[in-house]
């Protein structure tokens, strides 16, 4: 057998998408929208691209060190900026003793994953529906289980069925708020009673990603994780890649509650961990940039976040029920005839690119990234004509 010859890897359930319209549009002649990719578009911070650009003239001149390697755990400055805004935000006294960096959100998710793995390649991590789709591979892929909580919108029914699905045999547990695709943030209340559900089961990670937690919709609030679950065996994972409208720049760090047990070997046998998979190490220009930075950044989402709100209405007002954002890039609409995968279906036929709901764990409901740059300016009156035309059932 020749290497590689019965390799079949699933196709990317987003990316995919975004080939399967640009082909269907070109070949029926129709304007393709794509609405796949949180991919967001618009300026990045002032702030965060003078430093960058300093940084670059210095490395030309050969008077920087921001090209270079800096240790697995990630460059001091970095750390040390972190830890103070994750101090500012959740109001609990990290330092850069509780800090990793990592090439981005998803690989501080993956990570937490692997240590466990490597601890006890056995168990199951309780996913919150609806949740970013990648979540279920790393668990998978670390050797346990996804276990998925249903989606409700009253959050102590949530809080019940977790109470119904935690076990001896729970690992971890993966929660997302601003939320990935709803825009849900959960309340100080559900929060604290998760806090509580924990704590009688000490033996579960609680893992809060939270890249969208500086995106939030006016008059809506932030409710920061650690500060209200009060469970020391909770991290946080965080990525300036969206904050800073910077997706292609994989950067971000993982941040273990102030009395985590045992943080400092557990940051460094985390740390020794990323080599071993392949990743050496967060780029150390970007952690030289954000640690010269004003954090969090000076990044303007309000034509965003204006257009989220206008969408809203306008399905709304159209007969599709949408889940209420309060942040984030994306909003979740359902058809009142179709289901999620129906309803994309449809769309795709009207040039509109979309993602079922069944890849997030809620079936009735597709995803729209509103960030997308074919979300924003007149396309739209576009978007709502092509939702209008198939609001009934043909």
């Amino acid at each position: 057998m020749r290497p590689f010859e019965n390799l079949d890897v699933e196709e990317d359930k987003i990316r995919g998408i975004k080939e399967k319209l640009i082909s269907y549009c070109k070949q029926n002649n129709l304007h393709p929208l794509d609405l796949t990719q949180g991919n967001p578009v618009g300026s990045i911070s002032k702030d965060y691209a003078q430093n960058m650009k300093a940084l670059l003239d210095a490395e030309v001149s050969g008077n920087s060190l921001s090209n270079a390697y800096c240790s697995s755990v990630g460059h001091p400055d970095f750390l040390r900026a972190v830890a103070d805004l994750e101090k500012r935000v959740n109001g609990l006294p990290f330092t850069d003793k509780h800090i990793l960096a990592v090439p981005g959100a998803a690989v501080g998710v993956s990570t937490l994953l692997y240590g466990l793995s490597e601890e006890k390649p056995e168990g199951e991590v309780l996913l919150l529906a609806p949740y970013f789709p990648p979540y279920a591979k790393y668990i998978e892929h670390n050797g346990l289980k996804p276990r998925i909580v249903d989606f409700d919108v009253d959050e102590e029914a949530i809080l019940n069925s977790i109470k119904e699905n935690i076990s001896q045999d729970t690992r971890a547990m993966i929660i997302n708020s601003p939320n990935n695709p709803s825009g849900h943030i959960y309340s100080k209340d559900f929060l604290e009673g998760l806090g509580k559900i924990l704590r009688q089961n000490d033996h579960v990670l609680l893992i809060s990603d939270e890249p969208y937690r500086n995106i939030i919709l006016p008059g809506e609030e932030m409710v920061p994780v650690l500060k209200n679950i009060n469970y020391e065996n909770s991290a946080v994972v965080y990525s300036f890649s969206k904050e800073g409208r910077i997706a292609g720049s994989r950067i971000g760090y993982i941040a273990l509650h102030p009395d985590f047990p045992d943080y400092r070997k557990v940051i460094s046998a985390l740390a020794n961990s990323l080599p071993n998979r392949g990743i050496v190490q967060a780029p150390t220009r970007e952690q030289f940039a954000l640690a010269k930075s004003n954090l969090p950044l000076d990044v303007d989402w309000s034509e965003m976040l204006n257009h989220m709100k206008g969408y809203f209405t306008i399905f709304s007002d159209l007969g599709f029920e949408v889940l209420p954002a309060k942040g984030g890039l994306f909003l979740s609409v359902k058809h009142p005839d179709y289901d999620g995968s129906e309803f994309h279906k449809r769309l795709l036929e009207k040039g509109v690119g979309t993602v079922p709901g069944v890849a997030f764990g809620i079936r009735d409901y597709i995803r729209l990234a509103i960030c997308a740059k074919d979300a924003l300016g007149m396309n739209s009156l576009l978007i709502e004509d092509r939702f209008k035309n198939i609001i009934k059932k043909s």
